[in-house]
């Protein structure tokens, strides 16, 4: 099923590039899949566009505006002349002499048109085009001959307007991928209404129909975005058990291992049932390609050497940061379920606290152990305390806290065919998406799903109905998606910015290359102070303190780097890499008495996350990022 998905998905692509001809057909495929190819298309298209005056500012050259408004893509003075072509628009009489004209039925164009009024919120035109539209619209809803998809997209124009008509959203399920597309663009919120799970397992079977000859291309175009919809953003759903994927190798006749898919186990739990977001992990065996936005291609391909170990860090301090971590972490799941085990559905603000007590806890005791590492590897402790603020906000709240729905994203389209892992960077205008990789949607997530089952249980399934047919899990989205956790990573990092200055006034340490003061530690404190008569004495002793890094931890260094360039999602992902390259395990728990980098995680997760939290951080590797989900 794996394989036959990506294949139609090709097939698909090929089949809207040569099909969509018109200008508003091609620019509708892009905005409904919001790609680096696509957008750099749709850019050039919206420019023509915004030159046409008079007569050649049709209905199909306003809808394409709309589309790139909405796209964020518009000028200051582009806006302008889409403001000018809506009014125009808007003024067009909808049937003559008794007959509809042609755009009363272009529900393509007719979209544009409302999204492009939503986007440049200016209320006189938004009315001025609701009243035009809704003159018609009913009728063409209605119209004999229309397709459920259209009625769809009257629908969706309805709503983009303020919903005057109520249009209804047409249920079939031969446009269920019509509606998963809606989804993806944030028309439908993703858990909203009965059958969103069920849409998405529909839209993976019609993935296997081929469109006939006839199909229009703009029909086409909706499958193809919802298709990579679920596959990118949702995943597989639980039903769909992906086993190992295998290449034939046609020179010697033989089936060589690439890849494989990791499954999750279907499960009849309700609780579980309401979670809308379902991934299967891939290990990769095999080099992987990524092609930067740029067109550099780099290769995930990291080595290490055997040696004996030299850590930068110590096992107590390790073994001090990983306990503090588990104590905090566990107090903020607690105080989690407390928030979420109220008389109602809690406010956001509500967890604030929780999650800025567990960021100040653990910034701490990081700050506190990374500044002896920092000042033996002529680290900037200053630059050290800034990269440890960023990465532990990307690690809570997902690499992309700093933006908020609308804004542009570099992300990486990961595809898996024949030959394993393929990667590609790709700008995207950020919805309200979750980020399953975070420690705010695992803990959440947790807590949700505690108040399904101890305050509002989810009602006993239908006999004889799917079973996901009466669940509603609309409260999900009300707490996992990009803006939510935007919002609480803003909210918190005033608060890691004083610990930082905390940090640099109560114990400051000298420059990386000032050579004018060193530090002398106080017999029985941890703290230190700056020594000028003993400067002399403990010169020629420093390059004896300074820790020595032999081939093997410059290998693990090495191949750490390495993965870092496919910008790994999680923790986890980064072990997965490490055994998969059989980089030699270090000489410490969790890892050696585990005989392995992911044995080590999933036996001490919280000492094995501890090891790479400091590692990464000393390397000043980029925060994690998503990672393929199929």
């Amino acid at each position: 099923m794996v394989l036959v998905t990506l294949e139609a998905c090709a097939k698909l692509r090929t089949r809207v590039t040569e099909a969509c001809r018109r200008d508003l057909s091609r620019i509708f495929a892009a905005w409904l899949r919001c790609e680096g190819e696509q957008m750099a298309e749709f850019v050039s298209v919206a420019a023509q566009a915004a030159k046409r005056e008079g007569a050649d500012q049709d209905f199909q050259t306003v809808a394409v505006l709309g589309y790139a408004a909405d796209a964020g893509l518009l000028s200051g003075p582009q806006v302008a002349v889409l403001k000018k072509g809506l009014t125009r628009v808007a003024g067009r009489t909808p049937v003559v002499n008794g007959v509809p004209m042609a755009f009363c039925v272009d529900a393509v164009g007719i979209l544009g048109v409302a999204v492009g009024a939503r986007a440049i919120a200016d209320a006189g035109i938004i009315n001025q085009v609701a009243q035009w539209i809704t003159g018609f619209l009913r009728s063409s809803y209605e119209t004999d001959g229309v397709q459920d998809w259209q009625r769809a997209l009257f629908a969706f124009a309805d709503v983009k307007l303020g919903g005057p008509l109520r249009l209804l959203m047409p249920n079939s399920a031969e446009i269920a991928d019509v509606r998963t597309a809606l989804r993806a663009k944030g028309t439908i919120a993703a858990g909203n209404g009965k059958h969103a799970r069920e849409d998405a397992l529909q839209t993976l079977a019609l993935s296997i129909e081929e469109p006939t000859e006839g199909t229009d291309c703009d029909r086409m175009a909706l499958r193809l975005a919802a298709l990579e919809w679920v596959i990118h953003t949702v995943g597989l759903p639980p039903s769909q058990r992906a086993l190992d994927a295998l290449a034939y190798d046609s020179a010697n006749h033989r089936e060589n291992q690439v890849f494989v898919m990791d499954a999750p186990t279907p499960s009849m739990d309700r609780v579980l049932q309401t979670d809308p977001v379902w991934t299967i992990r891939g290990t990769q065996k095999t080099p992987m390609p990524l092609t930067r936005l740029g067109g550099e291609v780099v290769w995930i391909n990291p080595s290490g050497s055997e040696e004996p170990e030299d850590p930068v860090l110590t096992a107590e301090e390790e073994q001090e940061i990983a306990g503090i971590t588990l104590s905090a972490r566990t107090e903020l799941r607690s105080e989690v379920e407390a928030v979420f085990g109220g008389a109602a559905w809690p406010a956001a603000t509500a967890i604030i606290e929780p999650f800025r007590r567990y960021a100040i806890k653990v910034y701490d005791v990081n700050a506190k152990v990374c500044r002896r590492a920092s000042s033996a590897r002529g680290r900037d402790f200053n630059e050290v305390l800034g990269s440890m603020a960023r990465n532990l906000l990307s690690e809570m709240f997902g690499i992309e806290w700093e933006k908020s729905p609308g804004d542009r994203v570099v992300r990486i389209d990961w595809q898996c065919g024949a030959e394993g892992w393929t990667g590609k960077e790709f700008r995207v205008i950020a919805g309200n998406d979750p980020d399953p990789s975070c420690l705010y949607h695992e803990l959440i997530g947790d807590a949700i799903k505690y108040r399904y089952r101890f305050h509002d249980v989810p009602p006993d399934p239908i006999p004889g109905e799917p079973p996901g047919i009466n669940l509603s899990n609309t409260e999900w989205w009300d707490y996992i998606g990009l803006k939510e956790r935007h919002n609480l990573a803003m909210a918190i990092q005033p608060y890691l910015e004083d610990r930082k200055l905390h940090w640099q006034a109560v114990q400051p340490l000298p420059r990386a290359n000032d050579a004018s003061v060193d530090m002398v530690t106080v017999p029985g404190s941890n703290a230190s102070r700056p020594s000028q008569d003993m400067h002399v004495a403990k010169e020629s002793r420093k390059a004896k303190k300074q820790p020595r890094r032999n081939t093997k931890y410059e290998g693990i260094d090495q191949a750490l780097a390495e993965i870092s360039k496919a910008r790994p999602r999680n923790h986890e992902e980064v072990f997965r890499f490490l055994d998969d390259r059989k980089i030699p395990i270090p000489n410490r728990k969790p890892f050696k008495p585990a005989c392995g980098w992911l044995k080590g995680f999933k036996q001490d997760q919280h000492r094995a996350s501890a090891w790479l939290s400091q590692v990464w951080g000393r390397l000043e590797l980029p925060a994690f990022a998503r990672g393929p989900k199929k």
